[in-house]
């Protein structure tokens, strides 16, 4: 079931439909993981058309199973953001045909300490790879239960964020909460970007609003174990709650 109201901000209203006493907080006693976000961009930076393919992500102790194996095309940085997710984190990307060569940047973002590593395709070498906090597990250990957002402002001519011709208008800032039933994380990052929410429990709640009065409306879709369960677009709050 989605509601969807523009009488509140994105955060305060999904603080409502939780009825958490304070939104940014977990329930439950639950550990608190930072932020994770890789960057993809061509290398220099800039803008320009580019491809690259997601080989492998892992988080924790398990493989990404729905999203591993596409092929994206982009015209401005690729975020991809992970919240709640236990250490180790890492991914393999390769530079698509014909692409020039792309740098990745993986930050893990805490409240008080940011921690990057960065790797690059050349001409001789099509794969990018990035890790931090330990080993990659085992390739057969894979993660069945997922919950993931795509955020964009798509091409014209598109009814869905990203497809191997396009991801939309890079750069367009947007804020929300993101989060389950006991705890939900704050966001903020611009298009194109893809948002995991690890162990959800219960429901999947969502609100996230574009930045600034005026400007391209957004798309968010939620995805639960690689199926498409609900899109929302427009300029005001886009506001998510499935259960699990």
């Amino acid at each position: 079931m989605r509601l969807i109201t523009q009488r509140f901000t994105a955060t305060s209203l999904l603080c409502f439909l939780l009825g958490l006493a304070a939104c940014g907080t977990s329930g439950h006693d639950r550990p608190q993981y930072p932020e994770v976000r890789f960057q993809i961009e061509p290398v220099g930076g800039g803008g320009g058309d580019f491809r690259f393919l997601l080989d492998a992500l892992f988080i924790n102790d398990r493989y990404e199973t729905y999203l591993t194996g596409t092929e994206f095309a982009a015209t401005g940085p690729f975020h991809i953001v992970l919240e709640n997710a236990q250490p180790a984190y890492g991914a393999r990307f390769t530079r698509g045909d014909g692409s020039p060569d792309v740098n990745v940047t993986l930050s893990v973002v805490s409240a008080s300490n940011q921690t990057s590593v960065t790797d690059s395709t050349l001409a001789a070498k099509d794969t990018a790879t990035v890790a931090i906090g330990g080993l990659p597990p085992d390739p057969n250990d894979r993660e069945t239960s997922e919950v993931r957002f795509h955020v964009c402002v798509p091409s014209p001519d598109r009814d869905a964020c990203f497809s191997d011709t396009g991801s939309g208008t890079p750069g367009i800032p947007f804020t929300g909460t993101i989060g389950d039933a006991f705890s939900s994380h704050l966001i903020n990052g611009t298009t194109p970007s893809v948002y995991f929410l690890q162990n959800a429990q219960d429901t999947v709640n969502a609100a996230i609003t574009r930045l600034g009065s005026t400007g391209p409306a957004l798309r968010v879709e939620l995805y639960i174990d690689g199926t498409l369960e609900d899109i929302d677009t427009g300029s005001g709050d886009l506001i998510f709650r499935e259960d699990l």
